[in-house]
């Protein structure tokens, strides 16, 4: 069986050595250019902090 197409989803991990090197990022001329290139339909986006244990 598979999962009939959706439209999928795209995971990216990335590690940042504190929360100002992620916010920095976040407001970077290549973040904010990928981010603008799809409409609100068709990005969803989500932030999930995680622990390294």
């Amino acid at each position: 069986m598979q999962k009939p197409n959706t439209g999928g989803d795209l995971v990216v991990l990335e590690g940042w050595r504190d929360a100002a090197a992620l916010q920095s990022h976040g407001a970077s001329a290549h973040f904010q250019a990928f981010i603008t290139a799809f409409s609100k339909d068709e990005l969803q986006m989500s932030v999930q902090l995680l622990k390294t244990v």
